[in-house]
């Protein structure tokens, strides 16, 4: 008998699943999931939060540096400028431009 043949359900020689459900389970997508699965789900969500949380938590601390620099008056901004590490500050004065147009 040929392997996609349409055979009635539940006729004899035919199968017991219906012929979608045989179709899917012939291909390989019926399996169980098992602990294993659902552990490395879980830890992989905890990971995505993590590195999503942390992101969100830098860009909001450096939205408010930058918001405190743009108050500040010029003299007092670019002495707390120099002391921030040379990328820290570019990237400070990149957003001050942009944002405030402050140079």
């Amino acid at each position: 008998m040929d392997r996609w043949a349409s055979v009635p359900f539940g006729a004899p020689g035919g199968s017991a699943l219906p012929n979608a459900t045989r179709h899917v389970y012939e291909i390989g997508y019926n399996y169980p999931v098992t602990a294993t699965d659902l552990t490395v789900w879980t830890i992989s969500a905890f990971l995505a939060i993590g590195v999503g949380w942390s992101r969100y938590a830098k860009w909001k601390t450096r939205d408010k540096i930058v918001r405190e620099l743009a108050a500040m008056d010029p003299e007092r901004r670019e002495k707390m400028l120099s002391r921030m590490t040379p990328q820290l500050a570019m990237e400070a004065r990149q957003e001050l431009m942009r944002r405030f147009h402050i140079s």
